[in-house]
């Protein structure tokens, strides 16, 4: 039986970890994966959640996705959402100015690592002190 691998040097020279934004448009073809169907992913941003190590693992079938979370792109912070001041959703900082993105918590997605080998991340970077929010 054949192993399945991706190329994860490659995946780690476009750019990709945790943190990592994603952006889709209505011509980006990106299946989501579930135990119990797929369907496409909606047009947005997307912030990679999965730890580095499961990113950049070679192993497909150790580490079949990437998880994912959708992420709204907004113009103001509001203070009350920030931080981790509401467990029901957090803006995050990014690294342009006037710039933030609005989470879910259950707007969670899994697709493909398989993608990752294909594509660069987006222009867009949240801090670094929004990503430990994050995680």
């Amino acid at each position: 039986m054949e192993q399945q691998t991706v190329d994860s040097q490659k995946i780690a020279e476009n750019g990709w970890k945790q943190g990592a934004c994603l952006s889709v448009d209505k011509s980006t073809a990106i299946q989501t994966v579930t135990q119990c169907m797929q369907e496409q992913l909606p047009p947005g941003m997307y912030i990679v959640l999965s730890q580095d190590c499961d990113v950049l693992s070679f192993s497909l079938a150790k580490e079949p996705v990437v998880e994912v979370i959708a992420a709204n792109q907004i113009q103001q912070d509001m203070p009350e959402l920030n931080a981790g001041k509401n467990p029901r959703q957090l803006h995050l900082d990014t690294c342009e100015s006037n710039l933030f993105l609005s989470v879910l918590p259950n707007n969670r997605y899994f697709v493909n690592r398989i993608y990752l080998e294909e594509c660069k991340p987006s222009s867009v970077e949240i801090t670094s002190r929004s990503l430990k929010l994050l995680i």
